[in-house]
């Protein structure tokens, strides 16, 4: 349609396809909506697509909206469904998809979505997923996602959102629950929730599905009562963030047990104004060997001198690490007991940096980052001599011998 469609008491557009098992309609039958202007009394765009039938839905030449439904409703079952959009608004939910079994691909970098008292991006399935969006709102969660699985095809699923801003008004920026196996990625920018900035659950270790494995790129500003957190996942998780993470009531990650990789770099620089890449609140890695790593990337500054950080590093059960981005001797000062300690660092132009850990076990630097300091290494740091000033020690050692010893025969004699 290129006109504009206005379904006054019910749909705006609806259509439907059945398919029948055990007969596939895969590559015969398929659903097609590409419109423009598109208003439902209750939903803007409803389709069902039976098993093996795909689904092509492009609104990108208009605008849809659901009075009192979803502005757009899609499920299906093993088949494709891909959508397309610019300006989508539900008063429930933006845009709804369930699609058990198969593939999602959405993009809505176009325009916004919006949820007005639901999800702005509700997906329901249980396989992969391929989303690009930009402006997405919801009332409860931004981006909301139930069930991933891999069932052994080793798919990565994919979320990306550096190209707007993710919110979440009564829940999270970005929701995932239920994550059964396979690879997870993620790329965000600005995304802000009331409980969570991010949020990924999963259902822990399954011998059937295997674990999962989980990537998230953080390039702008993640932020919530808890930044960013992680539970259930039986698998690896890595977390690269060259933002902000910022925890509104205290806790920026909180990951959770599991093997943790955390990397706090400089590599993106665009962040607004003057806020600045690093961790407002504590990062608690939970149980598992998990690593910290602070890395400066070519044409930047040094992001342990640049970035902001305000609380503790607890890594938790395990054998943990830290990684920094200074050489030994930047190192100041330490303080502390236990399994605690506080580092002080110091740079050129007078900067300088304390940082506090709490139950990591050993720490590297870019001179030697093949030695690994435990803690009492640094509570009583001892720094290497430097060879040529080695060889002039010995020189001079040997000289005051050879005196005493010439002094001494001379006094025999």
């Amino acid at each position: 349609t290129a006109g504009i469609v206005t379904g006054t008491n019910g749909t705006g557009i609806s259509a439907t396809v059945e398919g029948y098992y055990p007969f596939s309609a895969r590559g015969d039958l398929s659903i097609e909506v590409t419109t423009g202007d598109v208003t439902g009394g209750d939903t803007g765009i409803r389709t069902r697509a039976g098993r093996d039938i795909e689904t092509m839905i492009n609104t990108a030449a208009g605008t849809v909206r659901g009075d009192t439904g979803a502005g757009i409703a899609a499920s299906g079952e093993y088949g494709l469904i891909q959508i397309t959009t610019t300006n989508v608004t539900g008063e429930t939910t933006g845009i709804s998809v369930s699609n058990p079994y198969s593939t999602i691909v959405m993009n809505t970098t176009g325009g916004t979505v919006t949820g007005e008292t639901g999800a702005g991006v509700d997906l329901s399935f249980r396989s992969d997923i391929d989303i690009t969006v930009a402006d997405v709102t919801g009332g409860t969660d931004g981006v909301a996602v139930y069930g991933l699985s891999a069932f052994g095809y080793n798919e990565t699923d994919v979320i990306d959102t550096t190209a707007g801003t993710v919110t979440g008004e009564t829940g999270a920026g970005i929701a995932v629950d239920y994550f059964e196996s396979g690879r997870i990625q993620k790329t965000v920018s600005d995304v802000a929730g009331a409980v969570a900035g991010i949020q990924l659950s999963g259902t822990g270790y399954d011998e059937y599905r295997g674990q999962t494995e989980t990537s998230l790129d953080d390039q702008g500003h993640v932020s919530g009562a808890v930044g960013i957190t992680l539970s259930d996942l039986g698998g690896t998780a890595q977390i690269n963030s060259s933002g902000l993470i910022e925890g509104r009531d205290g806790t920026a990650l909180d990951l959770d047990d599991g093997v943790q990789e955390v990397t706090i770099s400089d590599a993106v620089r665009a962040l607004p104004g003057d806020m600045r890449p690093g961790l407002i609140g504590a990062s608690l890695f939970g149980g598992g060997n998990d690593e910290l790593s602070f890395i400066d990337m070519a044409g930047g500054g040094n992001i342990l001198y640049d970035g902001f950080f305000d609380s503790l590093f607890d890594g938790g059960e395990g054998i943990d690490t830290v990684n920094f981005s200074v050489s030994f001797d930047a190192l100041q000062s330490s303080a502390g007991s236990g399994s605690a300690i506080d580092l002080l660092f110091a740079g050129e132009a007078d900067q300088s940096v304390t940082l506090s850990f709490l139950d990591f076990e050993f720490f590297t630097f870019t001179d030697n980052p093949n030695r690994e300091y435990s803690l009492a290494d640094l509570r009583n740091p001892v720094a290497p001599i430097p060879l040529p000033a080695g060889y002039l020690f010995l020189g001079t050692a040997l000289a005051v011998l050879g005196f005493t010893r010439s002094w001494s025969a001379r006094r025999s004699v």
